[in-house]
């Protein structure tokens, strides 16, 4: 399997030695905060008619969200015979992200949602296959779609929602349609419910963005995909996260692409993200909070038991998510490797890695039934 292409050089992501450690309060971490909750949606995608055997659907969570929240996507091919497929695709490792478009019925105007790429280079990648075996379910594809990203806050489609939001406080009925199709053959649509955010976590998103120099958001260039301006941004000392003595790139523990918070604005230690996990209501964009909150707790917990707690409480928090959301933000977490290392944090990430790698060959066989 070929390395992912979302790399950054170590020198750029921890740059700055700090004379004193961060050091996480005494005892064990505190616990997540309330995650998201939600209904998980399943739909049969058109087969492989070489291979009927094979089910392929496309599973999304969740199918309700307030405006900013984050929406997964997985498709899974089941072996559904008792025969052994040979040579079977493996799939990208990669979540996809900025997925689909969105569309309502009586709006004006519809969102595209633009891959966004972290560079103009990347490698491609061949086809890998391996056996399918009876019962096997593998995941061959993960992607994500954020409702909207910070950068197209004021796009119209966006603008137009959270207008008529306010004259609907059961939400506004929302159609994803995505590059699968159906079993009719007809693209695949996605129902979803957006619901208004309240007013103080609104006003949060608003000023992130308003923080935000344009040279830290994407453009969209000449092959019609969102990048950066550029990789090379120097990191100042102060605006890093401090994480073990040192000040990190908030891209070393928070999903590529993911603005809220990124920076400028990403808290700069571990009691800053407790303090802006519980700003925000139970939610994905809460949840993706959460995430970096106990990558953090886990990094600065002193080795022997206390990392061993705290990487506990990472790993558990993240099995009881629904599949969708729980395997994005995995193969997130395996993406964010390449940044950690030759760091001082090298060790710990390859040891979550190795769990969470652990955790995903001991799924692929079984049926989830997260909700």
């Amino acid at each position: 399997m070929r390395k992912p292409r979302f790399l950054f050089s170590a020198a750029l992501i921890g740059v700055a030695t700090f004379a004193a450690c961060d050091r996480s309060p005494a005892g064990p971490p505190p616990a997540p905060a309330p995650a998201s909750t939600g209904s998980v949606a399943t739909f049969e995608l058109r087969g492989d008619p070489d291979a009927p055997e094979v089910v392929q659907t496309l599973t999304v969570y969740p199918t309700e969200v307030s405006v900013g929240d984050v929406v997964y996507f997985i498709v899974v091919e089941e072996n559904r015979s008792s025969e052994t497929l040979p040579g079977w695709r493996v799939g990208f490792p990669e979540p996809v992200g900025s997925f689909g478009t969105l569309s309502s019925a009586g709006f004006s105007t519809r969102y595209k949602a633009i891959p966004e790429e972290p560079s103009d280079l990347f490698c491609e990648r061949g086809v890998e296959t391996r056996p399918l075996e009876p019962g096997e379910r593998r995941i061959t594809w993960r992607g994500f779609c954020e409702v909207p990203p910070l950068e197209d806050w004021n796009a119209p489609f966006f603008k137009e929602l959270r207008e008529k939001l306010r004259d609907a406080p059961d939400g506004v009925p929302v159609r994803l349609t995505s590059s699968f199709f159906g079993p009719d053959g007809a693209p695949l649509s996605v129902p979803l419910v957006v619901k208004e955010r309240p007013d103080v976590e609104t006003r949060r998103l608003e000023d992130w963005l308003a923080a935000t120099p344009e040279r830290l958001l994407p453009i969209i260039d000449e092959a019609n995909r969102k990048r950066l301006r550029s990789e090379e941004l120097p990191l100042d000392a102060r605006g890093g996260v401090r994480v073990a003595g040192r000040s990190f790139d908030p891209r070393c523990f928070v999903r590529f692409s993911f603005r809220k918070p990124n920076r400028p604005n990403a808290p700069r230690t571990v009691d800053g993200w407790r303090k802006l996990e519980t700003v925000f209501s139970p939610s994905t964009l809460r949840d993706e909070i959460t995430l970096t909150r106990l990558q953090l707790e886990y990094y600065n917990a002193p080795e022997g038991e206390a990392s061993d707690a705290a990487l506990m409480i990472l790993l558990d928090w993240l099995q009881n998510r629904p599949e969708p959301q729980r395997d994005v933000m995995s193969a997130t977490l395996l993406e964010n490797s390449d940044h950690l290392r030759k760091t001082p944090l090298q060790k710990k990430n390859a040891n979550l890695c190795n769990a969470l790698t652990s955790a995903s060959k001991s799924a692929t066989v079984s049926t989830d039934d997260a909700e």
